[in-house]
């Protein structure tokens, strides 16, 4: 009950929720539900400060990936954009010549800064580097990144190649 709270702009309500499940179960970590309240709600300062002792503890990743989603919902893109440089530098496991999966979050950092075309390039790369191999996760990498690539073309005014790409896609 309480995510469908959340999901439907009901904060408070949502929080109150998680408050009779975390009674029910006193052992239940419940932090990650609280922080994407906070997130929803605006409480920045709260869900940054969750996502730096993340950043800087365990869990570098799952930090930084918050952190620059947080950012660029702050309208800072620009600090969003040095969060998801780090977090991309954690992946050396992308294939040669392509940029890993979690570069997702610099292109779209990119996109928001208004770079259009290096944020296609970004999202052209991560087609060739899925986060799983099995068939339809790969195809489900390629369509999804070369959406978010058409639209980053598209926002440069560059719609000469969309045909093609949609073409490449089709089954």
């Amino acid at each position: 009950i309480s995510w469908q709270l959340m999901l439907a702009g009901r904060y408070r309500e949502a929080l109150t929720a998680d408050q009779a499940v975390i009674a029910r179960d006193p052992g239940l970590v419940r932090d990650g539900f609280r922080v994407q309240v906070w997130l929803r709600m605006g409480n920045f300062a709260a869900a940054d400060s969750y996502y730096t002792q993340l950043a800087h503890g365990k869990l570098p990743g799952e930090g930084y990936k918050w952190l620059s989603l947080s950012h660029r919902m702050q309208g800072k893109p620009r600090e969003g954009l040095e969060w998801a440089h780090r977090l991309r530098a954690l992946d050396t496991q992308a294939p040669r010549g392509a940029a890993p999966y979690n570069a997702l979050f610099e292109g779209q950092a990119w996109y928001e800064l208004g770079e259009f075309r290096r944020a296609a390039a970004i999202f052209d790369s991560v087609s060739r580097s899925p986060k799983d191999t099995t068939r339809s996760q790969v195809a489900r990498n390629l369509v999804w990144t070369q959406l978010l690539r058409s639209t980053a073309l598209a926002a440069a005014g560059d719609t000469a190649p969309l045909p093609r790409i949609a073409d490449s896609l089709q089954v």
